[in-house]
């Protein structure tokens, strides 16, 4: 295919994605943007704020919100942004492993983005940019035997790890992919080498995180919520009433669908085992990153690599010959079980489309009047400086432009562990307004055993109720 028309199928991709960003609905990540508006306003994740992610995506957006502002539509843009250099990265990568039919996975990836994660929350965005990063360095390191792709590839797994801890494992596909290659070549100098290069380059994000959190005195706070309350407290927490866990098996059922005859008819690629260990690592170990709640939009982490491998089975159908007829079968298979496993997130996409038709910035948010009437007479009934504490969407506090009395803004009980510590914060340092939302003592019946939950429903007045949002007053 000649290069004009390689140019225009990527200009209808870019089209495309841009459609669907901006005339679909999309879903603003609310509780981000409230956090990073803490952020701004001085509030450290971890000392300031219960957080249990690792914080780099609240950093970036914050850069963002610093230039041109906090808005839905600016994290719409961000997040777009994002998802050009991601489509662009794959196809940059397409030109070097398909030459002239390098536009394929470029289109795998932008028509299936939408359909798949119409509701995909900033944090997985970046990994799966990164991860199409990280899979390109590694190409260029096997083919070029340069250590400095070796050391940008450990700086990727760095940046991924402190983006979302379970992600950050990718590094471990690395490693095993080295430690292959090692045992091939039966060197153990080229071992040492290999992984002095990747762990150096993956010490420097999370160095340049650790030494931060020092200095801001809040790396004891970083490490308790990052790694001891979610192996910990939020790992043994009982799955809320009412509460189902998400669909995102689905997705990855899919993706082994099509990794199946990619892995089967390897030699048909063109690539070296260490690439198709590496491909096939990556894609496994990514699939961590639906944990704990395995929601669907959390699988676009591997999608970037998934469009390349589906561009591999296409390529490997092409190859194989016309008696090999079971070879093709597979894959014919494979490709049937793809659209099957995907079947729900179609007829969503095709459903919303009926519903909602085509409007400029459909912004679908996942609060509403109860959130804005409460903001409302909170912004009338207290002083400006007023701090508050909001057990329920945090949006009350970007509304009612109030910040809260202390670093506890969410609503899982288990960020309130241990009771009796948070407890004896919130009354010796009392907040005047509490706003609680009452279904949450039927999804976590343990709330009751909060003594503070007591404490406010024994002490505090109800001033006002809007929906199932209440908000108390202490006298």
């Amino acid at each position: 295919m000649t290069k004009r028309w390689q140019l225009f199928i990527v200009f209808i991709g870019v089209a495309w994605l841009s459609f669907n960003t901006f005339f679909l609905p999309f879903f603003p990540w609310s509780t981000g943007i409230v956090r990073t508006w803490l952020l701004l306003s001085g509030y450290l994740p971890y000392r300031d704020l219960t957080w249990l992610r690792t914080p780099l995506d609240l950093f970036l957006l914050g850069g963002w919100f610093k230039i041109f502002g906090i808005s839905d539509i600016g994290y719409q843009i961000f997040i777009y942004i994002i998802l050009l250099l991601t489509a662009g990265t794959i196809y940059v990568i397409g030109n070097k492993l398909f030459r002239n039919m390098g536009f394929i996975p470029f289109l795998i990836y932008v028509l299936f983005i939408s359909p798949l994660f119409q509701s995909a929350e900033m944090g997985e965005v970046i990994i799966s940019f990164f991860a199409i990063l990280l899979f390109g360095f590694i190409l260029l390191y096997y083919d070029r035997k340069n250590y400095l792709y070796l050391f940008i590839s450990g700086i990727i797994c760095g940046i991924i790890l402190i983006t979302k801890q379970n992600s950050g494992v990718v590094v471990l596909a690395v490693g095993a992919t080295l430690a292959l290659d090692v045992y091939l070549k039966k060197s153990f100098k080229v071992l040492f080498k290999s992984f002095l290069f990747l762990i150096a380059g993956f010490s420097i994000p999370l160095l340049t995180l650790i030494f931060y959190y020092f200095f801001q005195k809040g790396l004891e706070d970083l490490i308790y919520y990052t790694i001891i309350v979610v192996l910990g407290d939020y790992r043994m927490e009982p799955i809320p009433q009412g509460y189902s866990l998400g669909d995102g098996m689905w997705i990855e059922y899919a993706y082994i669908s099509l990794l199946i005859p990619f892995v089967l008819f390897f030699r048909k690629t063109g690539l070296s085992l260490q690439k198709i260990i590496f491909i096939t690592l990556l894609i496994i170990f990514l699939s961590l990153s639906l944990l704990p709640s395995f929601l669907s939009y959390r699988a676009i982490t591997s999608f970037p690599i998934v469009s390349i491998v589906a561009a591999y089975d296409i390529l490997i159908f092409q190859k194989l010959k016309k008696n090999y007829k079971i070879g093709k079968l597979i894959l014919i298979i494979s490709f049937i079980l793809f659209f099957v496993f995907i079947s729900r997130f179609l007829n969503s996409y095709s459903s919303t489309i009926k519903e909602e038709g085509f409007n400029f910035a459909n912004l679908i948010r996942d609060y509403g009047s109860p959130e804005y009437k409460t903001a409302l007479w909170i912004k009338k009934n207290t002083r400006e400086d007023e701090k508050i504490i909001s057990i329920t969407h945090p949006i009350v506090y970007f509304l009612s432009n109030r910040f809260p009395k202390n670093k506890y803004i969410d609503t899982n009980p288990n960020m309130f562990y241990p009771f009796e510590k948070t407890t004896k914060i919130f009354i010796e340092d009392p907040p005047k307004i509490v706003v609680f939302e009452e279904d949450l003592i039927e999804h976590y019946p343990h709330y009751a055993r909060w003594p503070f939950y007591q404490y406010f429903r024994k002490n505090y007045i109800l001033r006002e109720k809007f929906g199932q949002l209440s908000i108390y007053e202490l006298p």
